[in-house]
């Protein structure tokens, strides 16, 4: 009876282990390498998610990576649309050409200018799902617009290095004195003499 009654237990647990839900991995957005863009550039940002829930667009936002305490800077902000893919990866991209930024002064009434100023950006994207929250973030620079260094850029001055008259090239040579090491061996051959007196 005891038997049986161990048998139907573990045959109820399994049962129970078997019938509880699998843990659902936690969802995730990822971006690709955005790496560093000249201000004159047209370039899109791309990634993917697992998110089940793509009729909500993502929000992807730009700023800069160092925050001004003034509020001044480069900003971006656009709601993104996915697509779903096969085996429930999706993908994403968005147009992020520094023309479409606004940069805002410092001040109280700060007032946006488009366009964006070379530096170091962070951009951040995530669902805006709460049962489906995710964040992903990378860093990457602006640098100046392309055309605006192909006409600035000028060969650098070639230096001449200033002649030095031969005489001021040889620098004088000191000879150590030997008397230190006169010293030291007066010592060593004292010390020994003293030892054969005393044994």
């Amino acid at each position: 009876m005891l038997k049986h009654l161990v048998c139907i237990s573990v045959l109820v647990l399994a049962l129970m282990v078997a019938a509880a839900p699998a843990a659902k991995p936690s969802p995730y957005i990822a971006i690709d390498p955005v790496g560093n863009h000249a201000l004159d550039e047209v370039f899109f940002i791309n990634g993917t998610s697992d998110l089940t829930n793509t009729s909500q667009p993502l929000l992807l936002s730009i700023e800069p990576a160092n925050v001004n305490p003034g509020g001044a800077g480069s900003a971006f902000q656009a709601s993104v649309t996915q697509y779903p893919g096969p085996n429930g990866l999706n993908t994403w991209s968005c147009n992020a050409t520094s023309t479409l930024w606004s940069t805002y002064g410092v001040g109280p009434r700060q007032i946006a200018t488009p366009g964006a100023y070379p530096g170091e950006y962070r951009v951040t994207v995530n669902s805006n799902d709460p049962d489906q929250f995710a964040v992903a973030t990378q860093t990457f620079s602006l640098v100046p617009a392309l055309s605006a260094t192909a006409t600035t850029v000028t060969p650098a001055p070639t230096a001449t290095a200033p002649s030095i008259p031969a005489t001021a090239q040889a620098m004088p040579t000191t000879k150590p004195s030997p008397l230190p090491e006169i010293l030291v061996a007066i010592g060593i051959i004292s010390g020994l003499v003293l030892r054969k007196r005393m044994a």
